[in-house]
């Protein structure tokens, strides 16, 4: 097992350490492989998943785990809930769920819980997790990062905000427009897109050309985020726009950070999101333990000044 820093380096110390203190006399069988599903709401296509999936499997290689990671093609509340009874139907030693929706998925998580299935929330669900006897979180309260993107777009100068929103009814995606907005004191529009960048950079444009007063944008991710400049060269509006910023990253985003289009964008740290919850179920497996309260994992700001360092993990699937 690879030395690492901080939270992983502990982590992994632990288990390590867990591994060498498990039985291995004559006689004695080895740790049993443990077996892990993932259930997310993370779009196909969507770049912003592909840290947690890095970190899931570097976990399923470092605690000797079999992981499955699924998700809807879609954001599709119904398609994820059948995802989750089909892991519950499998089970598995530990489920990790995102919950954008808990009404929607509320039933199946809790069939989960009550099937004695030991479940890890991550990404999205941070206020509801406990009320649907989710073990524990990894994750950033969307709010507080919405409070803390408005702010710097506040100290920016801006005064009419647009909120560029590609999953509607993913009430932390609507949380972190509430942020922007409490966080700013500006006039924030939200402008609802689909995944379709070609659409996403019409619609985008479309409404810089209704609204001449906005002065600033957000994207609620990199799906966004791109198409979100196009729509500035193509309008002509980069003259008249304050700042320019995004929640999450990618290698293309960090690139514009690099180069000064894009003034910032957010890291939540998926990969910890990913990596975290197999050491824990390993952990659990061993000694019945779990952490009692939610694991933020964010928001940091990357900006041109640290940026370089971020983009070469970013490029391997690390950030």
């Amino acid at each position: 097992m690879r030395a690492r820093g901080g939270l992983l380096g502990w982590t992994a110390t632990l288990c390590a350490a867990a591994w060498a203190g498990a039985p291995t006399g004559a006689g004695a069988a080895p740790p049993a492989k443990l077996r892990v599903i993932f259930v997310t709401h993370g779009q196909a296509g969507d770049p912003y998943w592909n840290a947690v999936k890095k970190g899931a499997h570097e976990g399923a290689r470092d605690f000797g785990a079999e992981v499955r990671y699924e998700a809807p093609e879609i954001f599709d509340m119904s398609a994820m809930a059948k995802l989750i009874d089909a892991a519950v139907a499998a089970r598995p030693d530990g489920l990790v769920v995102s919950i954008p929706d808990a009404e929607a998925l509320g039933p199946a998580i809790r069939s989960a819980v009550a099937a004695g299935i030991p479940v890890i929330g991550i990404d999205a669900g941070r206020s509801v997790y406990e009320s649907l006897g989710v073990s524990a979180y990894l994750g950033q309260d969307e709010y507080q990062a919405g409070l803390a993107v408005g702010r710097r777009l506040g100290a920016g100068g801006a005064t009419h905000i647009l909120c560029i929103h590609q999953e509607v009814g993913n009430v932390d995606l609507d949380n972190r427009c509430r942020g922007v907005t409490d966080g700013s004191g500006a006039r924030v529009t939200v402008l609802p897109v689909p995944t379709d960048p070609s659409e996403v950079r019409s619609r985008v444009a479309g409404a810089l050309q209704r609204s001449r007063d906005v002065d600033a944008m957000i994207a609620l991710g990199p799906l966004g985020a791109i198409p979100m400049l196009r729509a500035v060269d193509e309008t002509d509006s980069r003259g008249r726009l304050k700042v320019l910023g995004t929640f999450d990253m990618t290698p293309e985003v960090l690139e514009r950070v690099a180069d000064g289009t894009l003034a910032f964008a957010t890291d939540a740290q998926q990969f910890l999101m990913g990596y975290l919850p197999v050491a824990l179920f390993r952990l659990h497996e061993l000694y019945g333990v779990m952490p009692t309260e939610s694991w933020p994992t964010g928001p940091r700001f990357v900006t041109r000044k640290e940026v370089a360092r971020i983009l070469e993990l970013s490029r391997q699937g690390y950030r």
